[in-house]
């Protein structure tokens, strides 16, 4: 009797290791599995750069939780509106009458010295979301003002009115690691943001970047053009 329990407890214990050792291994595999399907890239890499720039340029998405179906219509307007490329857009020189410049008969700006207008046409920032931000979502066009210019909206184009552009806070940015999966490329990223007053305490080598940045997370994914948007960012 007691030989009998003793070997069933053996038994009990071997089919207890038996199953436990199993999911450790189905466990290391899964690891294994995923860890081959996501690859580091260079920090040199052009990709990652191109990738980066988008973020970089302007300081419109550095949200602590940004997700790409979220973002509102002043900030897409505004974010592409400084993504412009030569070909988006014309100049024209508009001579004031007293102190105004009479760009159309709806569109007027305040001015006592020639004005420089920047005109784009509604399309174009259409085109732009969808590239940039992977939405279709319909655009009211409303008036907005960036780095000094203020931009109005006659129906079918957007005229600027290209003023100095305003002081705007240092910031700076490091790479720490990038990787990349079939349909996502993953970038760990510290920024630092500084104002005049901190420029000489903070300076900019890569360690205080690193101390005093935060680390952010961005996510871009493949679209079905194959070509890569801000899905999101997120603080790390």
């Amino acid at each position: 009797m007691r030989k009998n329990l003793v070997n069933t407890i053996i038994l009990f214990i071997s089919t207890f290791l038996l199953i436990g050792g199993s999911i450790t291994i189905s466990q290391a595999l899964s690891k294994e599995e995923v860890s081959e399907k996501m690859s580091e890239l260079s920090l040199a890499d052009e990709e990652v750069a191109k990738l980066m720039e988008r973020v970089t340029r302007t300081t419109l998405l550095r949200e602590p939780n940004y997700y790409y179906e979220n973002v509102k219509e002043e900030t897409q307007i505004a974010y592409i509106y400084q993504y412009l490329k030569m070909e988006d857009y014309s100049l024209i020189k508009v001579i004031p009458k007293k102190i105004i410049c009479e760009v159309t008969e709806e569109i007027k700006f305040v001015s006592s010295s020639p004005c420089i207008v920047k005109v784009i046409a509604n399309h174009v920032f259409e085109d732009y979301q969808y590239d940039f931000f992977h939405t279709k979502k319909e655009l009211k066009y409303a008036e907005f003002t960036i780095n000094g210019s203020l931009c109005k909206n006659d129906g079918s184009h957007y005229y600027c009115l290209l003023e100095k552009k305003e002081a705007e806070p240092k910031t700076y940015s490091l790479i720490k690691s990038a990787f990349q999966t079939e349909e996502n490329i993953i970038i760990y990223e510290y920024y630092l943001k500084t104002n005049n007053e901190q420029e000489n305490e903070f300076g900019v080598n890569e360690g205080e970047i690193k101390e005093k940045g935060v680390l952010f997370k961005h996510n871009f994914t493949k679209s079905e053009e194959g070509e890569y948007f801000l899905e999101s960012s997120t603080i790390a």
